[in-house]
C-alpha cells in the first residue's frame, strides 16, 4: 500500500466540487477505503499473472483513479453523475493497464463491478442503496448483482441499527425463542426459507417433529407451546391443529426476523417530527420494504408446502392436516389491514395466514404485527400464532407500547400523545414510500394554506374556503415529491388527504386506465332508475346549477361511473389510507349532457310520489303493517353498550322504539326528523324538504320512489340495494350489510334529520319487496343495516351481467388491490351459491332443445332455446324486457358473459357456442349433449363435426385473457419427420382481430403489461385484400411466443398482478380439460422457479469421492451480451471461484462450456440437479435445462431466462 499522505495529495482535484452531502474531507477520507477495497480485489489476479511487477503496476493504476473514485463519493446525491464517475474511473484502471488485465483475464465488466462495490462500500447504507441500482441503470452492473450486493450491505447496516421495531413493543432485542431450545429447527427455517426445496422442506417438517420429541423440562417453550395447542383443540371449536406444524411456523417467523436484523427507529423518528426536525426515512423505508418481501417468500414456501403435502405426508390424513395448517387465505391479507374491532371477522385464519400477515402488517404497522409482538416480548408468539386473533389480542393487546411501556389508551403526557399521532402517520407514509424506488427522503412539518373545496367532488365552487392545516413534506434528493396533511380525515377512519408530484403520477396512471373503457351513453344512466338513484343514495349529489357528481378513490369504481356514461378525472388529491394511496377521482354529468335531467327527476319524485304516497292511504297502512312486522323481527344493536346484556338489550329497545317512531310519522304524514320536523307534503309547523336540500333531497328522493311507485318490478328494487351495497357496504363471507351515514351537510343550514330517518326508510323500502333485513346496528354516527346471507345472493345476482363485466374490466386494466374489485369477487362466491341451488330441465323439440330453469321448490324461473344454425351452437331467447334480465342473471350466475339487448321492440338473450360451453352445470352440458347426438343421428352433422363438439362441450370453453386480450388456446400436434413414430406438440395463444383499431388497442395493452414483439409475441395487422371481385379483410393475429410469453405472464403474476394470476390459473383449466396440462406445466416450469432459491449455504457432498463443500455464492457478469455465470465455493478451507459463459448460435440453440474437476462437478451437480455430473473431468457441455435449473437461483434467474428469450428471438 501507498503512503496516505500520497494518495491524499492526488485527491485534492476534488476541492472545488460542489458536494452538499459529503464535504471535500470527507469525500478525501472515504477514497482511501475505497482504494483499499479495489486493491484488495485486484491485486491477487495481478500477482498471480505477472507476479510482484503486476502487484506494482495495479498499485499506481488504481491510485491514477482515486480522484474519480472521491468525486463519486461527493456526488453521492446526484445519482447519475456518480454512477459516471464510477465509470470513468473503472475504464481509467482499466485502460491504464489492459495488458495487465487481460494476461490476468480481468475484463473491464468484472473492473466495473469492483469499483461500484467500492464506492458503495464507502457510502452510509442509504447512499449506497440508490448508488448500486443507478450503477445498475448506467449499465456498470447487472440488476441481480445490483440485489445481492445490497442486500450484502443491508445486512451489515441494520446490525448497527437501533432495536426498535416499526409499529410495534420496544424490545432490548430481538432473541429467537428458538435459538436455545431448537436450534436445528431454526436453522432449517432459515435453510427452508431461503431455499424453497424439498429437501430443505423435509427437513424442516422433520426438525419440527423431533423439536417437539425431545423436548422435555429442558424446553419449556415447545412443553408449553404443546399445552396451548391442547387447549384450542379441545376448547377451541376444533380447529385440529398439530403441534409439529404450529413449531414449524413459529421457527418460520423467528428465521424471517432474525434475516430481517434489527430495525430502524420509528419511535425516535416520530420523537423528532413533534419537535419539528427533519427526519430521514430511508432506513425505515428500506426496512418495510425487505419485512414485505419476507411476507412474499414466506407466502410462497407456504404454498409450495401446501401444493406438495402428498410429498411430505405419509397418509392422505397427514396431507390434509400439512394442507389446513400452511395454505394461505385472503384471511392473510386482510388480517394484515385489519383494526384490533375487525379481528372477530377473521376466526378463520389458518396458521400461514397469522405468520404472513404478521410480516405485512409488521410493514404497515397495524394491529396484528402488535398482538405477535406484545406476546413476543412475553416469550408467548406460539400463542398469538394459535389463538384466533380477538383472542389473542385480548391476552396480549394491540396498542403502542410507548416509552414509559404504557399501552395504547394509557398514554401519560402530552408529549407521548402527539408521539403515537406521529408513529400511526410515518407508518403510513413509509409503507406507501417502500413501494417506490426513490432516493434520499426526508420529511419536514410545516403548514400550508388549502383550498378545501378542492376535497370535494362537487368542486369547483369558488374561493375563500382557504385553510391553514397542519402538513407533513417529503422531499426526495432536495425536491418536494409530496404533501400529507397531519390530521385524519373526519368520518374516514384511518385516511389522511395528500397531493404533490407522486399523488399526481398514480393519479393520471388510474386516469390512464379509466380512459380505456368505453364510456357508455348518459341519457341511457339517467333513465336507469336502479343505478342512478343508487349513486344519488351513496356518493352522488347535485348542484344548485344541475351538475351530476361523484367522487370515489377506487379506480374501477370510476370505471363504472364511465361504463355509466360519466365523464371521469382525477381531481389532483389521494387519500392515503392502511391499504397505501388512492388517488381520488372525480365523476360528472354537465347540465346538458343529463345534470339538469337528474335534478328534475329529484324533483319531481320528491313532489309527485310523495302526493302519490300521501294520496294512498291504503298502501300507507299496508306498508305500515309490513314495515313495522320486519322491524320487530329485525335483531337491533347499539354500539358502546357492554355493561350488561340487560343494558344492551335496554338501549336495543330504545332505538327499535325511535325507528318504529320515524316509520309512523312518515307513512302517517310524511314527515321526517326526530319530532317530524322535516314534512314532504307541507304542513304547521315543519320545514319543507325540497330539491335544493340537496344532501337530504337526493337520499329521500331515491327511496322514496321504490317505496311510493306502482311500476317498479322488485328486480330494479333488487338491483338498487346491490348498487348501494357495491359503493357504501361490505360484504364479507360470513355478512353483508349497507352502512348509512347521517346527511352531511358542507355549506347551508342542515335539516333535522339522521341516521334514524335513513334506517326507517331503508326498512319501509325493504318490507314493501320482501327483502329480507336480519339486524341493524346503530353506531355513534352511522347505521350498519344487514341483509340476510341467502337474500344478499339474490341482490347480487340481479346485477350480476353488469357486475362480472365490470369485474372482468378490472382484471384487465391490471387493477389489483381496489376495494370494489374485492366486493365484485365475493358477491360472485354468494352468486355461485344461489346458481347451485337452481334446477335445470330439458325437452328435446323439432329444431332444437328447451332448457329450463326453476327454483327449488321447482318453480319456473325462465327458459331458453338451443339451436343449431347451420355453422354453430346457439341459445337465443325473445320476449320481454323482464324475463330478459331476469335470464341474463341467470345465466351469469351459472358462468355465462351475457347481457339482455333490445333489438327494435323486443328483448333478447343469446349465446354463442364458447358462452354454451362456459356455463359447467352438469345438466346443461347433458341438455346440450343430448341436442348435438340428436343432430348427428338427423345427419345435420357428420361424426368428425359431433366428436368436434362433444369434446369442446366437455372441455370447457378455450379463451384466456391476457391483459385484457381475450386469446384462444389450441393444443397442436404434428407427426415428427426426423424420428419415426414420434409426434410433436406445443400450445398456440392467439388473438386474431379483424379491425385495425382491435388490433391496436391489443398491441397497446401487450406492450403496456411490458411484453415485447418478437421476444414475448409475435403479430400481423389486419389487411384488405381482393377476393375475386370482391374486397376482405384477412384478419391479423397476436400470437403468443412459447415459452417467453407465458415466462412474461408468470413473471407479472408473481409481481400479483391479479389479471395475470388469474391469466395463469385459467391457462392451467383449460390444458387440463384438453390433457394439455403436462405440456403447459413444463413451459411454465422455469418461469415459476425462477430466482426462489438462495444457494448460499447449501452443503455439497459426493461420498464416493470423499468431496465436501459448501457454495458460498452465484452470480451473474456479462462477457458482452453473454451472461457468464460465476460460483464461489469452500472446500477443504480454501475459497475457490470458476465460472462458465452461456452462448447461443443460429440454429443450435443456447450452450455453455464448463471445464471440471471433481469439486467442481459436485457443485454443478448440487446446483442443476444433475446427478450424472458427480466425478466428471474436462470440459462438459451445458444445454437448455441446466439453464433452466439455474434459473431457479436468486439473482440469476430471471436474467438468464430473459437473455434466453431474447436470443431466440433472433
Amino acid at each position: 500500500m501507498l503512503p496516505a499522505k500520497l494518495v491524499l495529495s492526488l485527491t485534492r482535484g476534488v476541492g472545488e466540487a460542489d458536494t452538499p452531502p459529503i464535504s471535500r474531507v470527507e469525500a478525501e477520507h472515504e477514497a482511501l477505503k475505497a482504494v483499499a477495497t479495489i486493491e484488495k480485489a485486484l491485486i491477487p489476479a495481478a500477482v498471480s499473472a505477472t507476479g510482484v511487477v503486476g502487484a506494482i503496476a495495479a498499485h499506481e493504476v488504481v491510485l491514477s483513479a482515486t480522484t474519480l473514485i472521491a468525486a463519486a463519493l461527493a456526488e453521492a446525491d446526484q445519482l447519475k453523475e456518480a454512477a459516471e464517475k464510477a465509470k470513468e474511473a473503472a475504464e481509467r484502471i482499466y485502460e491504464a493497464a489492459r495488458e495487465l488485465w487481460e494476461a490476468a483475464k480481468i475484463t473491464l465488466e468484472r473492473i466495473y463491478e469492483i469499483v461500484v462495490e467500492a464506492v458503495a462500500r464507502a457510502l452510509d447504507y442509504v447512499k449506497a442503496h440508490w448508488f448500486i441500482f443507478a450503477a445498475a441503470a448506467a449499465g456498470l452492473i447487472a440488476y441481480s448483482l445490483a440485489q445481492t450486493l445490497d442486500y450484502q450491505l443491508w445486512m451489515e447496516h441494520v446490525a448497527k441499527l437501533a432495536p426498535i421495531i416499526v409499529g410495534a413493543p420496544k424490545f432490548k432485542e430481538f432473541k429467537p425463542a428458538l435459538e436455545g431450545e431448537a436450534p436445528g429447527l431454526l436453522n432449517a427455517a432459515e435453510r427452508a426459507l431461503a431455499w424453497r426445496d424439498d429437501g430443505s422442506t423435509k427437513a424442516l417438517l422433520e426438525e419440527g417433529r423431533e423439536a417437539l420429541n425431545k423436548g422435555g423440562e429442558a424446553a419449556p417453550k415447545l412443553q408449553g407451546l404443546k399445552k396451548v395447542v391442547e387447549d384450542v383443540n379441545k376448547h377451541g371449536a376444533g380447529k385440529g391443529f398439530k403441534p409439529e406444524y404450529v413449531v414449524d411456523v413459529l421457527a418460520l417467523v423467528e428465521a424471517g426476523l432474525k434475516r430481517l436484523g434489527k430495525p430502524p427507529s420509528l419511535e425516535e423518528a416520530a420523537e423528532r417530527l413533534r419537535r419539528g426536525e427533519e427526519v430521514p426515512i430511508n432506513e425505515v423505508v428500506e426496512y418495510i420494504r425487505r419485512t414485505r418481501d419476507v411476507a412474499y417468500e414466506l407466502r410462497l414456501l407456504f404454498e409450495h408446502i401446501a401444493e406438495n403435502a402428498e410429498r411430505y405426508a405419509s397418509s392422505k390424513q397427514e396431507a390434509e392436516a400439512i394442507r389446513k395448517a400452511f395454505t394461505v387465505t385472503e384471511a392473510a391479507e386482510e388480517l394484515a389491514k385489519a383494526t384490533r374491532r375487525e379481528f372477530d371477522k377473521l376466526g378463520g385464519a389458518t396458521l400461514a395466514d397469522k405468520a404472513v400477515a404478521f410480516f405485512e402488517s409488521l410493514a404497515r404497522g397495524t394491529a396484528w404485527s402488535r398482538v405477535v409482538m406484545n406476546a413476543m416480548e412475553k416469550e408467548k408468539t406460539y400463542e398469538a400464532l394459535v389463538w384466533v386473533p380477538t383472542t389473542a389480542a385480548r391476552k396480549y393487546g394491540a396498542g403502542w407500547r410507548a416509552k414509559g411501556g404504557a399501552a395504547e389508551g394509557g398514554v401519560e403526557n402530552e408529549a407521548e400523545d402527539a408521539v403515537k399521532k406521529w408513529l400511526k402517520l410515518l407508518a403510513r407514509i413509509a409503507y406507501w414510500l417502500s413501494g417506490r424506488g426513490m432516493g434520499n427522503v426526508v420529511l419536514r412539518r410545516g403548514e400550508e394554506a388549502v383550498d378545501l373545496t378542492r376535497w370535494m367532488p362537487e368542486a369547483p365552487i369558488g374561493q375563500g374556503e382557504n385553510q391553514t392545516v397542519e402538513v407533513i413534506k417529503i422531499f426526495a434528493n432536495g425536491e418536494e415529491v409530496a404533501t400529507v396533511a397531519a390530521e385524519r380525515i373526519k368520518g374516514e377512519e384511518g385516511t389522511y388527504r395528500a397531493w404533490g408530484r407522486l399523488v399526481d403520477e398514480g393519479g393520471e396512471q388510474a386516469h390512464s386506465r379509466v380512459e380505456r373503457v368505453e364510456r357508455g351513453d348518459p341519457g341511457r344512466f339517467v333513465e336507469d332508475d336502479p343505478r342512478l338513484l343508487a349513486l344519488l343514495a351513496t356518493d352522488g349529489g347535485y348542484t344548485a346549477d344541475g351538475m351530476l357528481y361523484a367522487g370515489t378513490t377506487s379506480t374501477l369504481q370510476a370505471a363504472v361511473y364511465r361504463r355509466w356514461g360519466l365523464n371521469v378525472k382525477y381531481t389532483g388529491y389521494g387519500s392515503l389510507t392502511k391499504e397505501g394511496l388512492k388517488p381520488a377521482m372525480k365523476g360528472w354529468l354537465l347540465p346538458e349532457e343529463g345534470g339538469n335531467a337528474v335534478v328534475d327527476k329529484v324533483k319531481r319524485y320528491l313532489e309527485k310520489d310523495s302526493k302519490a304516497l300521501y294520496n294512498n292511504g291504503e298502501l300507507r297502512e299496508e306498508l305500515r303493517g309490513k314495515a313495522l312486522e320486519l322491524l320487530r323481527q329485525i335483531r337491533i344493536s347499539v354500539r358502546g353498550v357492554r355493561r350488561s346484556p340487560k343494558e344492551a338489550e335496554k338501549k336495543a329497545e330504545e332505538a327499535r322504539r325511535e325507528i318504529k317512531k320515524r316509520i309512523e310519522n312518515f307513512l302517517s304524514n310524511l314527515r321526517l326528523g326526530a319530532d317530524g320536523a322535516v314534512c314532504l307534503r307541507g304542513g304547521g309547523g315543519c320545514q319543507l324538504l325540497t330539491v335544493e336540500h340537496e344532501p337530504c333531497a337526493r337520499v329521500v328522493a331515491s327511496l322514496l320512489h321504490f317505496i311510493a311507485s306502482d311500476n317498479v318490478s322488485k328486480h330494479d328494487v333488487l338491483r338498487f340495494f346491490a348498487n348501494t351495497i357495491l359503493f357504501d357496504g361490505t360484504v364479507a363471507p360470513d355478512q353483508v350489510y349497507l352502512a348509512v351515514g347521517g346527511f352531511g351537510v358542507r355549506r347551508g343550514k342542515k335539516l333535522p334529520m339522521d341516521i334514524y330517518d335513513k334506517v326507517a326508510l331503508y326498512i319501509v323500502l325493504a318490507a314493501k319487496y320482501g327483502v329480507t333485513i336480519s339486524e341493524v346496528y346503530i353506531g355513534k354516527s352511522a347505521a350498519k343495516i344487514f341483509f340476510d346471507r341467502g337474500y344478499a345472493a339474490r341482490i347480487f345476482a340481479a346485477e350480476w351481467p353488469f357486475f362480472s363485466q365490470m369485474l372482468r374490466e378490472g382484471k384487465a386494466l391490471g387493477i389489483n388491490t381496489d376495494h370494489i374489485i374485492k366486493k365484485y369477487e365475493r358477491m360472485g362466491g354468494y352468486v355461485e351459491e344461489l346458481a347451485e341451488k337452481i334446477r335445470i330441465e330439458h325437452r328435446l323439440v323439432s329444431d332444437g332443445v328447451v332448457v329450463w330453469f326453476k327454483d327449488e321448490a321447482g318453480n319456473e324461473l325462465d327458459h331458453i332455446n338451443v339451436r343449431w344454425d347451420g355453422e354453430s351452437l346457439r341459445a337465443v331467447f325473445k320476449g320481454a324486457r323482464e324475463n330478459a334480465e331476469r335470464l341474463a342473471t341467470i345465466l351469469s350466475a351459472l358462468g355465462a358473459e351475457v347481457e339482455a339487448k333490445k333489438y327494435d321492440d323486443k328483448w333478447y338473450v343469446v349465446l354463442a357456442t364458447n358462452s354454451i360451453t362456459a356455463i359447467r352445470r352438469r345438466e346443461w352440458l347433458e341438455a346440450v349433449k343430448v341436442f348435438v347426438e340428436e343432430l348427428h343421428r338427423g345427419g345435420v352433422i357428420d361424426d368428425k363435426k359431433k366428436d368436434e363438439l362433444i369434446k369442446e362441450i366437455e372441455a370447457g370453453p378455450n379463451v384466456v385473457e391476457v391483459a385484457g386480450v381475450k386469446m384462444s388456446v389450441v393444443g397442436k400436434e404434428r407427426v415428427s419427420s426426423k424420428k419415426e413414430g414420434a409426434r410433436w406438440k406445443w400450445l398456440e395463444i392467439t388473438y386474431k382481430p379483424s379491425l385495425a383499431d382491435a388490433f391496436d388497442a391489443a398491441m397497446e395493452a401487450l406492450e403496456e403489461a411490458g411484453f415485447k414483439l418478437g421476444v414475448h409475441f409475435t403479430a400481423k395487422r389486419p389487411e384488405r385484400v381482393m377476393q375475386g371481385e370482391r374486397e376482405i379483410v384477412k384478419p391479423g393475429y397476436i400470437r403468443l411466443k412459447v415459452p417467453a410469453g407465458l415466462w412474461r405472464l408468470v413473471e407479472l403474476a408473481r409481481q400479483g398482478v391479479k389479471w395475470a394470476e388469474e391469466a395463469v390459473s385459467r391457462l392451467e383449466e383449460i390444458a387440463k380439460a384438453r390433457g394439455l396440462y403436462d405440456l403447459l406445466d413444463e413451459y411454465l416450469k422455469p418461469a415459476r422457479e425462477a430466482d426462489t432459491i438462495d444457494p448460499r449455504g447449501m452443503a455439497v457432498e459426493d461420498p464416493e469421492r470423499g468431496i465436501k463443500a459448501v457454495i458460498k455464492d452465484v452470480w451473474v457478469e456479462w462477457d458482452g451480451n453473454r451472461p457468464r455465470i460465476v460460483v464461489e465455493y469452500e472446500a477443504n478451507g480454501q475459497t475457490e471461484t470458476f465460472y462458465f459463459t452461456w452462448g447461443a448460435a443460429t440454429g443450435e440453440g443456447v450452450r455453455a462450456s464448463v471445464k471440471l474437476n471433481r469439486e467442481r462437478a459436485a457443485v454443478l451437480a448440487a446446483l442443476t440437479g444433475d446427478e450424472s455430473l458427480k466425478g466428471k473431468k474436462g470440459v462438459a457441455a451445458f444445454f437448455p435445462k441446466h439453464l433452466f435449473a439455474l434459473a431457479k437461483i436468486k439473482g440469476v434467474g430471471w436474467v438468464l431466462l430473459r437473455w434466453y428469450a431474447e436470443v431466440m428471438a433472433e
